[in-house]
């Protein structure tokens, strides 16, 4: 593996703060690291939360409507239930996305 002149200089001073070891030990280790993640595992935890929050947004668009309407007419729209089942299968998206940013 080639790196410039800086890179290697920044893993060597990495090495020496994780404990004065060798650059094919620390990069092994790191490698190895299940808390390592990729930028490709990155930008799908943060697709995953972006998707999650415009959900949310529509949601929060949609309550208001309906609590509009509930106040406007004096009665609780039939569509609250439909609200709330989607409102319970996006709590677990939340979750997973949040657990995948963890690193969990």
């Amino acid at each position: 593996m080639y790196v410039t002149a800086e890179e290697d200089a920044q893993l060597q001073a990495r090495a020496a703060v994780a404990g004065d070891i060798t650059v094919p030990r620390l990069l092994f280790e790191s490698a190895m690291n299940a808390q390592v993640r990729t930028d490709a595992e990155w930008k799908s935890a943060v697709a995953e939360l972006m998707q999650v929050r415009a959900d949310l947004g529509r949601m929060s668009s949609n309550l208001n409507q309906l609590a509009k309407f509930a106040n406007t007419e004096g009665q609780f729209p039939a569509q609250v239930e439909e609200f709330r089942v989607l409102f319970v299968a996006l709590v677990p998206q939340i979750s997973a996305a949040c657990r995948a940013v963890a690193g969990q």
